[in-house]
């Protein structure tokens, strides 16, 4: 409990009930909804939660001042606990129930992924935890969280833990100073003013963390807490220019929606005009002033919607994200619209039946400064109930989703580690020269003719494989990895070279040979060159090479060019990516001098239609692009090495063993298109010959004309949306190792 001394009249008057507000709330909600339906022309909807954002601060320091006003003090238990019985019951239902759904409907994978988002989320440090996941690389293929709107409420409750005491803090100060009111405007508009610089400059450098972090929205709960200070001196202008000020800013917030979109730098300067397109509907309905908006925003079905507005808040993401996920082909114009009949109905039943009655039940309200301690208490233990409940729940959900994910054991003549699989694959030239496992071995030098045909009667048997699981219409039983094990079953050598995103510098990673070599084969590349290292390096010891690999994360082998990198969270957008041309330019530079024999290229699809859903993308044309590999091809070769490039691998739209955990077991609607290998393929294989390289067309060892399989040969083909099982890519050492020795043999 906080006394200030002396008397509060000055700071505020009371607070009365908004209706306009209550309407404002539902075109808030409104906007969301109608983004999560898939209504294209309402790109910005996502500006919903900038609107609620200012309408908290708006009320909550309202109430606060008025406390303050009405009884010399501030009750800081009675404060967490309103809001602990606004918030938490319902709250900390919905995500029991979607963890619980998500675990049924989507299958062990999701079901645990989504444990962990609940057990964030009853922390309200949902916040931090997206952050996490939207700068992890390897994890930027995850379908988003049912539970990624409670980014929003964790931002809210992190600002309000602090702000109570700060607030508080600034009255007795401006007390002492006999000026109260300007006290606290003067700190609340440092703090606005300061975090809306952060938010500019955060959302510039690093889209992810501005869009989630508290010290980067703090600044519009602050315009809301600015607006509640100076009620007297707005209710005193006249009552026609706060009528226009209320529709113009009804204007603004529309207009955004409108006009805002996922490639928006935003928050930044963008979210200026929903914030104060809002501060302008609050402001300007102050004294309900006749003809302002809130002659439309009080009407009754608005004010309804706007009352069970925090259930919807929370609905639409996690229904149309699960929905999106169930079905193996995307969600019809009527599905989406079904979801929102649903998120509707859902949302009704938690207000009425958990939201209001716990809010209104006298149990858990502070009736007055005897009963405070009491009634606060309650309210508080009954708010830490409905967290433990819902950890409990994630918890559960998780061991359940753990056992069932290990359930899956390694299959007989599977191996059991990455290294075992390692030493004992070896791809030499010629099957009548064995090579002793773990050993370095250098086979004769092959006539160009037999390399060739080598490699045309591997790549028969591989495509007759491919053929063969493009017919399958049911999973075998005995699947390697497992496919509850995807996304998870990489040892860290896989990727422990890939230089991260942030990172200029560059470092020779040298991997472990069986023996000295005087002959270097260098690895150049993103992640795709990478994910070819459990073939190549069979390939390198059967051959005599040593390697040393120099890649980077969404960074492609392109020379002058600059390309973007793409955060998923908490939707698509593009951010530049100048990191990466540093990198790249002074790894060139480090190949040169290192004087390798040979050099293999290797990168993801940066020039298909695909690559709006990339981790990275160029969206400077596929001539551009086949210039600036040409580049890089001719510099390399022209350092003595010879060069090889591995092309592109199949990519999917979401996460193949969710899609097959949903799909019946049958993988034929969890299989990929060829059409981004095959639109790769025509732009770098010409590059790759103009500039004297030597081009390897994998595609027929993935795809047939009209399918990329989901499984060949009883091993999964990809781990995530993108990157290849270290299982399929060692089987497929031997059938590399002859396109090896094809390229090695055969003319520039």
């Amino acid at each position: 409990m906080v006394r200030t001394g002396g008397t509060a009249s000055t700071v505020a008057p009371t607070l009365t009930f908004r209706p306009d507000i209550e309407g404002l709330r539902a075109v808030a909600v409104g906007l969301v909804v109608v983004l999560h339906a898939g209504v294209t022309s309402v790109s910005g909807g996502f500006i919903g939660v900038d609107v609620f954002f200012v309408v908290s601060g708006f009320l909550i320091t309202s109430l606060l001042i008025d406390e303050v006003r009405a009884s010399q003090r501030v009750s800081i238990l009675g404060f967490y606990a309103r809001r602990a019985r606004r918030i938490l019951p319902a709250a900390c239902f919905i995500i029991a129930a979607t963890i619980i759904a998500a675990y049924l409907q989507l299958g062990p994978l999701v079901g645990k992924a989504t444990a962990i988002d609940g057990r964030w989320a009853t922390g309200f440090a949902a916040n931090f935890h997206f952050i996490r996941q939207g700068t992890d690389y390897f994890a930027s293929g995850l379908a988003p969280s049912p539970l990624q709107h409670y980014w929003s409420l964790a931002v809210e409750e992190q600002f309000y833990f602090v702000w109570p005491t700060l607030l508080f803090g600034l009255v007795i100060i401006g007390r002492r100073l006999q000026a109260a009111t300007v006290t606290v405007q003067v700190g609340l508009s440092a703090l606005v003013a300061t975090s809306l610089y952060w938010s500019i400059h955060q959302s510039a450098v690093n889209p992810t963390t501005a869009y989630f972090s508290p010290l980067t929205r703090a600044w519009e709960l602050g315009v809301g807490a600015l607006i509640a200070t100076v009620p007297i001196a707005i209710a005193k202008t006249p009552g026609a220019a706060r009528a226009v000020a209320s529709w113009a800013g009804l204007a603004l917030i529309v207009l955004s929606a409108f006009t805002l979109s996922a490639t928006t730098e935003f928050p930044g300067y963008a979210a200026l005009l929903p914030v104060a397109g809002t501060a302008l509907v609050v402001a300007g309905g102050i004294g309900s002033p006749n003809r302002s908006a809130g002659l439309l925003l009080g009407l009754p079905p608005l004010r309804w919607l706007g009352k069970i507005s925090f259930s919807i808040t929370l609905g639409p993401w996690r229904v149309h994200t699960t929905a999106q996920q169930r079905p193996p082909t995307p969600l019809s114009n009527a599905a989406r619209v079904i979801c929102v009949l649903i998120t509707l109905a859902l949302s009704v039943a938690s207000y009425y039946l958990i939201e209001d009655p716990v809010r209104r039940t006298h149990l858990l309200k502070t009736v007055n400064a005897r009963t405070d301690w009491q009634q606060s208490r309650r309210a508080i233990y009954a708010g830490a109930t409905a967290i433990m409940l819902a950890v409990a729940v994630s918890a559960y959900i998780n061991n359940r989703a753990v056992l069932a994910i290990n359930s899956g054991s390694r299959n007989a003549g599977a191996l059991a580690s990455f290294n075992d699989r390692l030493t004992t694959t070896s791809s030499a030239p010629d099957s009548s020269q064995s090579t002793t496992p773990g050993a370095t071995t250098t086979v004769a030098p092959l006539t160009p003719a037999v390399a060739k045909q080598r490699f045309l009667d591997g790549q028969a048997a591989v495509v007759a494989a491919v053929d063969a699981a493009a017919t399958l219409t049911k999973m075998p039983s005995n699947v390697d990895p497992p496919v509850l094990q995807l996304n998870r079953q990489n040892p860290p050598q896989y990727s422990r070279c890939t230089a991260s995103f942030d990172q200029t510098t560059v470092k020779v990673c040298n991997r472990p040979a069986n023996g000295p070599s005087s002959r270097l084969m260098v690895l150049l590349g993103d992640s795709h060159v990478d994910q070819w290292f459990p073939a190549l390096d069979g390939v390198a010891r059967a051959r005599g090479f040593r390697i040393a690999e120099l890649s980077k994360g969404a960074c492609p082998p392109v020379s002058g060019l600059d390309v973007t990198r793409s955060v998923t969270v908490p939707r698509l957008k593009s951010i530049p990516y100048p990191e990466c041309r540093t990198w790249f330019a002074a790894a060139l530079r480090t190949i040169v001098a290192l004087k390798p024999a040979v050099v293999v290229v290797s990168n993801s699809n940066y020039i298909s239609h695909y690559s709006a859903d990339a981790t990275s993308h160029f969206e400077g044309g596929s001539a551009a692009w086949r210039q600036g590999l040409e580049a890089t091809f001719r510099q390399l070769t022209g350092s003595g090495a010879k060069v090889i490039m591995i092309g592109g691998t199949p990519i999917i739209k979401g996460n193949g063993a969710t899609c097959l955990t949903r799909s019946g077991n049958n993988p034929i609607p969890c299989g990929f298109s060829p059409q981004y290998v095959r639109e790769q393929r025509d732009v770098e294989a010409p590059a790759a010959a103009a500039a004297g390289a030597h081009y390897i067309d994998v595609a027929p060892w993935f795809c047939t004309n009209s399918l990329c399989p989901f499984s060949i040969d009883n091993r999964v083909v990809l781990n995530d949306s993108n990157h290849l099982t270290v299982e399929y890519a060692v089987d497929l050492s031997d059938m590399l190792g002859r396109a090896f020795d094809d390229a090695l043999t055969s003319s520039p």
